[in-house]
């Protein structure tokens, strides 16, 4: 299963224009973020950063897998492949 994803870049956006923070892109509003009271304010803030760069993360991991495995540890493969799939939904 190779799920879609809405094409990046993703932003995170704070600025309250759409009611509660948001990831967008293209001006279009794809998440809407909540925080929950369990998760500090920095924790919060760096999650949405982290959601806003999935779609340019998920494309350098996979240039990053094309590359020659000669200086490639096993273990790092392994999380690479891995992290791959669940962002793809085949996990």
């Amino acid at each position: 299963m190779n799920t879609k994803f809405t094409p990046g870049p993703w932003e995170y956006d704070s600025s309250g224009k759409y009611y509660k923070p948001c990831i967008r892109t293209n001006g279009v509003v794809i998440a809407l973020l909540y925080r929950q009271t369990t998760v500090t304010p920095e924790e919060y803030e760096a999650n949405n950063h982290l959601l806003a760069a999935a779609p340019e993360l998920l494309v350098a991991l996979k240039e990053l897998c094309t590359l020659p495995n000669k200086h490639r540890p096993d273990k790092v493969w392994e999380q690479a492949k891995t992290a791959i799939a669940k962002a793809e939904g085949s996990l």
